[in-house]
């Protein structure tokens, strides 16, 4: 029969051998693990620097450009066109004639009413020598005057030099040509319109904000102006009036003034995002922000060629960037891109070429 002692001797022998293998065991996945990190190849990442700066609430609307100076030109009298010397797109300087109307009979109209006038004038001498020029006053001259009809022929001459005057249509302000549609030699009747001119460094973009964010917009905040046509450009607008209306649609009008509207057409649909300055805050990409953990908001930074892990505290988001209110600090370089697949103290090499604004390289 084993003795006590015997027995506590032998469970601590086989103790001891078994703790000895579990060590190595341990030691010998911490080495593998080391070396398999080692070995894997560096995740190629994108960054950008996590900066300082005034944040920016986006809000994104739609709209129509149209020109705050335009003038529509309508015929003022009817007739043939005779001369057309305008056509669409082309700039003219205020006085330019843009269209002559054939004047012949306003002309012979015009004649007549001087002869008529000369006869009056004739028969209006003949009836003074009949008065005795002690009798002579300025009563009897008014009514000699009427009595031939002398106002009403002069009212008719300058009523007709009107007419033709109506038939020379000019340019009542310098500008670019739009909408015409009539033609030389076709008949015009009056009012009917000729054509448009605008100015086009007046042009505007009309647009639609919902009435849930217009008590963020102000004149003179900056705009973000992207028309659809392919290949417009970007363009730089400013706030310039808001309409106090809400529409039926819970929409508010509010008109952008466009700055270097070089290559843009009236009735142009455009894209805008107007930029509402908020508070200063430590800002960042909005990629450079991915859940992990339970949803838990992660911001990886590089140090030492290495991705950290950092648990932050995300305030506004406006799309493209994102307010970071902890975790973060100013100058820390932030991963953009592949960051769903990295690991604390992973590898990371810095892509090339990098984002604009971003940081080459980081030691």
């Amino acid at each position: 029969m084993k003795t006590p002692i015997l027995s506590t001797m032998i469970f601590l022998l086989c103790l001891s051998i078994f703790s000895g293998c579990e060590e190595e065991k341990q030691e010998q996945e911490e080495v593998d693990y080391k070396e398999i990190q080692n070995e894997l190849k560096a995740t190629e990442v994108e960054v950008a620097t996590a900066l300082r700066k005034d944040f920016e609430l986006l809000v994104n609307t739609t709209g129509k450009i149209e020109a705050s100076k335009e003038v529509i030109i309508p015929f003022e009298a009817g007739g043939m066109i005779e001369s057309m010397p305008i056509k669409n797109g082309q700039l003219v300087r205020e006085g330019q004639i843009l269209a002559q109307m054939e004047t012949e009979k306003d002309q012979l109209n015009i004649e007549k009413a001087y002869i008529s006038l000369e006869r009056a004038q004739f028969d209006f001498e003949q009836d003074s020598l009949g008065v005795n020029s002690k009798d002579w006053n300025e009563i009897i001259k008014d009514n000699l005057t009427k009595k031939n009809g002398i106002p009403g022929i002069r009212l008719s001459i300058k009523e007709a030099e009107m007419i033709l005057m109506d038939k020379t249509m000019k340019a009542p302000m310098s500008g670019v040509i739009a909408n015409l549609e009539i033609r030389e030699g076709n008949i015009a009747s009056a009012g009917k319109e000729l054509c448009r001119i605008y100015d086009p460094n007046s042009l505007m973009l009309r647009a639609k904000i919902l009435e849930s964010d217009i008590a963020l917009v102000r004149p003179g905040q900056k705009v973000d102006i992207v028309p659809s046509s392919r290949n417009a450009g970007l363009y730089e607008g400013t706030v310039e009036e808001i309409n106090p209306f809400v529409d039926e649609n819970g929409m508010v009008t509010v008109r952008i003034k466009i700055q270097g509207s070089e290559g843009l057409l009236v009735g142009m649909n455009a894209n805008a995002v107007i930029r509402i300055p908020q508070t200063e805050n430590i800002i960042v990409p909005k990629q450079a922000v991915t859940p992990r953990s339970g949803g838990r908001p992660v911001v990886f930074t590089v140090v030492n060629n290495r991705a950290k892990w950092n648990y932050v505290e995300v305030g506004l988001d406006n799309g493209r960037e994102i307010e970071i209110l902890e975790g973060v600090k100013e100058g820390d370089i932030v991963i953009l891109t592949n960051n769903l697949q990295l690991g604390h103290d992973a590898a990371v090499s810095i892509a090339s070429p990098v984002r604009p604004g971003s940081i080459e390289n980081q030691e």
